[in-house]
């Protein structure tokens, strides 16, 4: 049974959201800082995008631990990328981020029966997060020159 609980985000969440996603932001494909206007910009496309969800994770004392989605579902392949996972710095190395892509998995199979496989991008530098997709299921598929490996993970 899982330590953490998920929901979808909503609105209360963008705060500690953008102020996470900027903290971690050194292992993004876009690095920049993501000021509030910004924000507000992605979210009023986030709630009309219906092929993208990003699940707020807590504890069982409401804590929020981090924030973790999906998207990009290809019907051809049966696959569906994984990714923005942002654990808290109070969280990390304790485990969350494996129940965090255990969730997601059974999340994505909810709304995708017929899902084969999860894949995500990350960046070269971030070693540890590599260490870490590898140790819960996740293979190298393809590394590219702009610095990224993308990895796989069958279901």
């Amino acid at each position: 049974m899982s330590d953490i609980l998920c929901r979808p985000i909503d609105s209360n969440d963008l705060d500690d959201l953008r102020k996470l996603r900027n903290l971690l932001r050194k292992h993004f494909i876009n690095t920049n800082f993501v000021n509030e206007d910004e924000q507000i910009v992605w979210w009023n496309s986030y709630k009309i995008n219906n092929n993208d969800q990003l699940y707020c994770f807590y504890d069982k004392r409401l804590t929020v631990v981090g924030y973790g989605g999906f998207s990009n579902y290809s019907v051809k392949y049966k696959t569906i990328e994984v990714g923005r996972f942002m654990v808290h710095p109070s969280h990390q190395r304790k485990g969350f981020l494996g129940e965090i892509i255990n969730q997601l998995q059974y999340l994505a199979k909810l709304k995708h029966s017929d899902l084969k496989s999860m894949h995500l991008i990350v960046s070269l530098e971030n070693k540890n997060a590599i260490k870490a997709y590898k140790k819960y299921g996740f293979l190298e598929i393809e590394k590219n020159e702009k610095k990224f490996i993308r990895l796989k993970k069958d279901i």
